[in-house]
């Protein structure tokens, strides 16, 4: 939330707003997602509801947690791509060379 990559369909808006037309008109807001999401402080106790919100936090989380997981695998196989490129060069070169430096018996 800090760094404001959190980006949202308006869809999803519109069925948290939606969603909630059966509460008391008079709580209805602290259901919202959007509402516990603008409400939230670092006190304690700040929100009477914070489901939602914590909800959006665990997937947050995951796919935070999945993306570096798929990062550090994507840094190996990079790695990896890189040297067999570069053992296949020599191996290329090597054997060329041994090749073409070697006499044809035919």
């Amino acid at each position: 939330m800090n760094q404001h990559r959190l980006v949202v369909c308006t869809s999803v808006v519109e069925w948290d707003y939606d969603s909630t037309a059966a509460f008391i008109p008079d709580e209805v807001n602290k259901f919202r997602l959007f509402y516990q999401m603008t409400r939230i402080t670092r006190n304690r106790g700040s929100l009477a509801h914070d489901d939602r919100l914590d909800a959006v936090a665990g997937c947050v989380a995951y796919w935070l947690e999945w993306m570096a997981r798929n990062t550090t695998i994507a840094v190996e196989q990079r790695k990896q791509d890189l040297f067999d490129q570069e053992l296949t060069r020599f191996m290329e070169n090597a054997l060329g060379a041994s090749l073409q430096s070697s006499p044809r018996f035919f």
